[in-house]
């Protein structure tokens, strides 16, 4: 789950306002939120690559590796 939360923080498709109320439900300090917010910004991405990202692509090479499990 905090994985997700830190690819949806430096997604460039979300807003931030929305960023915020998912750090709200882990910290309800608006000064803890401001720094996230601030580190995020200097983040280019943590595990998605989201320049000229391909939602196919990255879903069938997911699916490939089904077979190997």
């Amino acid at each position: 789950m905090i994985f997700l939360i830190l690819d949806l923080t430096v997604c460039p498709f979300i807003d931030e306002a929305f960023k915020k109320r998912i750090l709200l439900q882990f910290t309800k300090s608006e000064e803890d939120i401001k720094k996230i917010i601030k580190f995020i910004k200097k983040q280019k991405y943590w595990f998605t690559k989201w320049e000229n990202f391909d939602l196919e692509k990255e879903l069938m090479a997911k699916n490939s590796q089904e077979v190997y499990s």
